[in-house]
C-alpha cells in the first residue's frame, strides 16, 4: 500500500516539474525598443527608448552608440528622461557613446516598471548624405540579487532623405462614388408637372394646358347659355297640374318649376308681353262682338 502511494507521489511531482517548465517556456520575454524615424538634413529627430516585459532590476547603464558625423547632442535638453526611475546620473559628455545612468543600490526589491525610458532629440548634420544609419545601446542591467538582466534590442534605424514625402489622406473613398452612376437622380420618363393640371400664369388666373372647358374657365364656357334679345321665347305646357314661373331680365328666358311636380313649361318675359296684352284685347273684343251680334238676332227675331 505504501509503495503504491510513493509511486503516485512521484508521479505527481513529475506532472509540476513539466508544467512549470511549460509555463517559463511561454512566459514573455523582456525587450527594448529603439524607436525608428526619417529625417532630412538639418533637421532634429526623436529617438525614443523603452522596455517591456521587464523581469525586474534596481539599476540601469546604458551607452548610446551613433554616428557623430550624422548625429549630434548637445545638451541636457537633448535628452528627455521618462521618469520611469530614479537615481538619475546622465552623462554630461555628449559625444558617443553617450551614457544613460538609473541608480538604485539601496532599493529593497526590483522594479518591474515598464514604458519610455528616455527620448534623445538628435540634430541631423546639415551635410549628411541620403541613406540609413544605425543608434544601438550597450546595456549594463542588474535586479537586487546583483544578477544580470539582459533585454535583446530592436529598432534604432534612422533614415536621412533629401524631403520628406507627403502623403494627404483623401477626404474621400476614391473606390466609392459619391453617387450611384445606375441611379439618376430624377425619373426621365417621369414629368416633374402634371400637364392636365391647370398652372398659374403670371397674372394670377388658372390655365388648362389642354385645352379643356368646364365652368372653372368662364372665359372658355361653351355650355353657358347666350342671352340674345332678337330671339323670342317660346313656352310650352305638357301635362295636367298647376306651375308658377319667375323671369328675370328683359332680355332670356326663364324656367317655370311647377308646385306639384306634373307641369314643366317655359315663360317669356321681355318684349313678349306686348304680344300677349294685344290677343288678350283682341279676344276680349272679338267675344264682346261675338254677344253683340246674338242679341242682335235674337231683336230681330222677336
Amino acid at each position: 500500500m505504501k509503495k503504491k502511494i510513493s509511486i503516485a507521489l512521484s508521479m505527481i511531482l513529475v506532472v509540476c516539474v513539466i508544467m512549470a517548465q511549460t509555463v517559463t517556456a511561454f512566459a514573455a520575454s523582456p525587450l527594448m525598443t529603439i524607436g525608428d524615424a526619417t529625417a532630412t538634413p538639418g533637421s532634429t529627430v526623436s529617438i525614443p527608448i523603452s522596455i517591456s516585459d521587464n523581469p525586474g532590476l534596481v539599476s540601469i547603464n546604458l551607452y548610446v552608440n551613433y554616428d557623430e558625423s550624422v548625429f549630434s547632442l548637445s545638451s541636457r535638453d537633448d535628452v528627455v528622461d521618462g521618469g520611469l526611475l530614479g537615481g538619475i546620473a546622465h552623462s554630461d559628455n555628449f559625444t558617443s557613446p553617450y551614457g544613460l545612468c538609473w541608480a538604485n543600490d539601496l532599493a529593497m526589491e526590483d522594479f518591474y516598471v515598464n514604458g519610455t525610458l528616455v527620448t534623445l532629440n538628435f540634430k541631423v548634420a546639415d551635410d549628411a548624405e541620403p541613406g540609413e544609419y544605425t543608434i544601438s545601446v550597450d546595456q549594463d542591467i542588474l535586479n537586487t540579487n546583483m544578477g544580470d538582466v539582459v533585454f535583446p534590442v530592436t529598432g534604432g534605424t534612422v533614415t536621412i532623405v533629401n524631403e520628406l514625402p507627403t502623403n494627404p489622406e483623401p477626404t474621400t473613398d476614391p473606390d466609392e462614388p459619391t453617387t450611384d452612376p445606375d441611379e439618376p437622380t430624377t425619373d426621365p420618363d417621369e414629368p416633374t408637372t402634371d400637364p392636365d393640371e391647370p398652372t398659374t400664369d403670371p397674372s394670377g388666373e388658372a390655365t388648362n394646358p389642354s385645352g379643356d372647358t368646364d365652368a372653372t374657365n368662364p372665359s372658355e364656357d361653351t355650355t353657358a347659355a347666350t342671352d340674345d334679345a332678337s330671339t323670342p321665347g317660346t313656352g310650352t305646357d305638357n301635362g295636367t297640374g298647376t306651375g308658377t314661373g319667375t323671369g328675370t331680365g328683359t332680355n332670356g328666358t326663364s324656367n317655370a318649376t311647377p308646385n306639384n311636380g306634373k307641369t314643366a313649361g317655359t315663360v317669356n318675359t321681355g318684349d313678349e308681353l306686348p304680344i300677349a296684352l294685344f290677343a288678350v284685347a283682341a279676344a276680349f273684343a272679338l267675344a264682346v262682338g261675338t254677344v253683340a251680334v246674338k242679341n242682335r238676332k235674337k231683336l230681330f227675331n222677336k
